[in-house]
């Protein structure tokens, strides 16, 4: 079996050294080939991925598109049965991290595999809470899989997008699969359209727990209204999800929810942190916000905002 990474990169200098390394010391053997789809990095990223090996594959950085440059580099690895996306900043916690990526395919109608996540070590408690708690974090392996379009409709939104769960910060994809199955061209979330039109055509999506990344990110309030909106705006029009349907219930649940986040923070020893208590009003109702209006948006079929472009 041949496998390849494919790594979409951008200034990625922090991490990606420690990435690479990762993946040199895997376990009994590392990836054949490394792809990075670079848009226009500029802090040396390029010349440390040179240096390990790495084919790097450049796009301008205004054409950069989630699924189109996933492709791009996919394509490239044209020798691949199996193709690992990682993003640059996903790093492996050990050295057995591909075996169990790899041993769900040993099912031949499993399409794609994706891994549990955990924090960072440098994580805010509330981030720390908010990365084990989502489905990434789970312990339990899953085959995800639809018997026919009638189940899936039967589903309600949220069930429907639970069982078309699918995460490529860290994944791996049939080759012979996506070839048939391309990620569509879309600014956000195309790892759920993708697995959401796999399971309809009759295939199975793994999720391996045993395989681990560490990711996670401490936003500013305006980056997580954006990724909120650009995510719940995909989830209604993927799946009909909205989970907040009147402006009152959003500032409603923004009051409450920042209100449980901080005394949360308290219980964790968080009190002498002031700027983080401070900026949790702001943050959570942000990404409430974001929720709200993103599904808004969608179900209004508003044009696009500009800012998604940033996403």
């Amino acid at each position: 079996m041949h496998i390849s990474v494919v790594i979409p990169t951008k200034n990625g200098l922090e991490y990606l050294p420690l990435l690479l390394n990762k993946l040199s010391s895997q376990k009994p053997c590392p990836p054949d080939q490394i792809f990075a789809v670079d848009s226009g990095s500029t802090d040396g990223s390029r010349e440390i991925l040179h240096q390990a090996g790495v084919k790097v594959v450049s796009i301008p950085p205004a054409s950069f598109n989630h699924g189109l440059a996933r492709n791009r580099g996919i394509s490239e690895a044209a020798r691949s049965d199996i193709v690992i996306l990682l993003s640059q900043d996903a790093v492996p916690t050990s050295d057995s991290w591909l075996h169990h990526m790899l041993a769900a395919f040993s099912d031949p109608e499993v399409a794609g595999v994706y891994c549990r996540q955990v924090p960072r070590p440098s994580a805010d408690p509330l981030t720390r809470r908010h990365v084990e708690g989502w489905i990434t974090g789970e312990f339990t392996a899953r085959i995800q899989d639809l018997s026919s379009r009638a189940e899936f409709d039967n589903l309600t939104p949220f069930e429907r997008y639970l069982r078309c769960n699918f995460d490529n910060v860290c994944s791996a994809v049939r080759r012979s699969i996506w070839q048939e199955f391309h990620f569509e061209k879309t600014y956000f979330a195309e790892d759920l359209g993708w697995s959401k039109r796999v399971l309809l055509a009759g295939y199975k999506i793994a999720y391996t727990p045993d395989a681990v990344v560490e990711h996670s990110h401490n936003r500013g309030a305006f980056y997580m209204f954006q990724r909120d909106y650009a995510c719940h705006r995909r989830l209604f029009e993927l799946f009909g999800v909205q989970t907040i349907g009147r402006l009152r219930d959003a500032i409603r649940l923004g009051i409450l929810t920042a209100g449980g986040d901080m005394r949360f923070l308290i219980t964790q020893g968080a009190f002498k942190n002031i700027t983080l208590l401070l900026g949790v009003p702001l943050k959570t109702g942000a990404q409430i916000m974001g929720q709200y209006f993103g599904a808004r948006a969608e179900k209004q079929q508003k044009p696009l905002p500009r800012f998604l472009k940033g996403i």
